[in-house]
């Protein structure tokens, strides 16, 4: 890859043969140029790959904070269950007590109203 670029900046500069006024030759410059294009790619790339890790990490936290609510919503909806169990039970044993009252009162007046017959 590197000397992929290096020839193509080399591509770029053909016909600088030399040394520029500095007494540095063309091809020098050349490296330096790539050198400083490389640089700044990589900075570009772990720039880039320090916002994928950050995305990453609050993805994770956005998903476990969803996955709780769901838990929780879950959770709610149980206790909504049981507690109309509950009540239906509570209801359930004050008809029952209610009913044996009933035929226990119907039971005694009933047998009141029988006369002795001795």
């Amino acid at each position: 890859m590197k000397r992929a670029v290096e020839q193509w900046f080399m591509e770029q500069s053909q016909g600088r043969t030399g040394t520029k006024s500095d007494g540095k030759s063309v091809r020098s410059s050349v490296k330096t140029d790539v050198s400083s294009h490389v640089s700044i790619e990589k900075v570009k790339e772990d720039k880039r790959k320090a916002e994928l890790l950050a995305r990453q990490e609050a993805f994770k936290q956005k998903r476990t904070i969803a996955e709780e609510k769901l838990r929780l919503k879950v959770k709610e909806e149980e206790l909504e269950i049981q507690t109309e169990s509950n009540v239906s039970d509570a209801k359930s044993r004050i008809l029952a007590d209610l009913e044996k009252s009933i035929l226990e009162d119907s039971a005694f007046v009933t047998k009141s109203q029988i006369p002795d017959v001795s």
